[in-house]
């Protein structure tokens, strides 16, 4: 979504001036909104200065998977070369539906080497940290929007060894990243409402 992007890139801009767009392969200015508009299917990456491009990782969602054949379904990703496994938790309370148990989490850690990446569309996730047995090249990303304090939850879940992450929904500032960067993994922009697979994106 160009227009996502537009509005993404301006935002960072305000907390983290020395971050580059790149386009292509090519670095691209703030204010390079006709490029963005005349080329809808780029590719882009957000980097720092001095930093390498950022890595693409496949991450896929097991939300809609067959959840009496998981395994088999774990196996089948595995041979595709997935590089994360996406996993949804939702409680009922910060989202409307309920999905993946902890115990489910911990199962299908036991089935794989595939790093997961669990989004925890939870109120108060802190509570839930230590029911899920994840290492250091699994990441626990949490909601800002569900946890007061989100700071501490995020310095918790380094301190298991885990990689972190901080998700928002679309309509929350992404100015919220400033001041929780340093303890951060992974960033996720949501493009939806949280809650339903199948959305149509903003």
């Amino acid at each position: 979504n160009i227009g996502e992007i537009l509005y993404i890139s301006e935002s960072l801009k305000k907390v983290a001036p020395d971050i580059k767009i790149i386009l292509g392969g090519h670095e691209v200015s703030y204010d390079s909104a006709d490029i963005l508009k005349n080329n809808p299917s780029v590719d882009f990456i957000i980097r720092g200065e001095g930093e390498k491009p950022m890595k693409k990782l496949l991450s896929a969602s097991v939300m809609c998977a067959d959840l009496l054949n998981i395994e088999k379904s774990v196996k089948e990703l595995e041979r595709a070369g997935i590089d994360l496994l996406h996993l949804d938790i939702m409680d009922g309370s910060f989202v409307p539906n309920i999905t993946l148990g902890f115990d489910m989490i911990n199962a299908i850690k036991g089935m794989t080497d595939i790093p997961l990446d669990v989004h925890m569309m939870v109120n108060n996730p802190a509570q839930f940290i230590d029911m899920m047995n994840l290492g250091k090249d699994d990441y626990l990303c949490i909601h800002y929007e569900g946890d007061i304090h989100a700071q501490r939850t995020l310095a918790k879940i380094k301190d298991k060894g885990i990689k972190a992450g901080l998700a928002l929904n679309p309509q929350t500032p992404v100015n919220c990243y400033e001041h929780l960067v340093d303890y951060l993994d992974m960033a996720l922009v949501m493009t939806v409402s949280p809650g339903f697979a199948g959305q149509k994106i903003f």
